[in-house]
């Protein structure tokens, strides 16, 4: 098995579409003419996926998250920061937290 797509559900689409495409650099991908509901989709490589709903936000104290690979774990970390972010650090297990503007919870690690 393989993990195909993520969804997370926002109150803001343009709030987050702001949020992905410019501190992670995001792509929109057509979605199907069928699907129904607002939102967007992103190519992350490889066949993999992120859907972007409207409808709801994330909890701000929720432990639910989602985990992106980078390449340069401290220079994303930089990155997030530099964009305005509140990172949450967990140097000794190489963890790294932030979250969009609808409160969805994104880990970001280094392979």
């Amino acid at each position: 098995m393989s993990l195909h797509h993520v969804n997370v559900r926002v109150d803001d689409l343009a709030a987050a579409a702001a949020f992905y495409e410019s501190v992670f650099g995001l792509e929109r991908i057509d979605r199907p003419d069928a699907m129904p509901g607002e939102g967007w989709w992103y190519d992350l490589g490889d066949g993999r996926q992120l859907h972007v709903s409207e409808g709801g936000a994330g909890v701000a104290d929720s432990k639910q998250h989602f985990c992106v690979l980078v390449d340069d774990w401290r220079g994303a970390i930089a990155d997030a920061r530099n964009a305005g972010l509140d990172v949450e650090v967990r140097e000794p297990t190489g963890q790294a937290f932030v979250r969009d503007p609808a409160g969805n919870r994104i880990e970001l690690n280094q392979a």
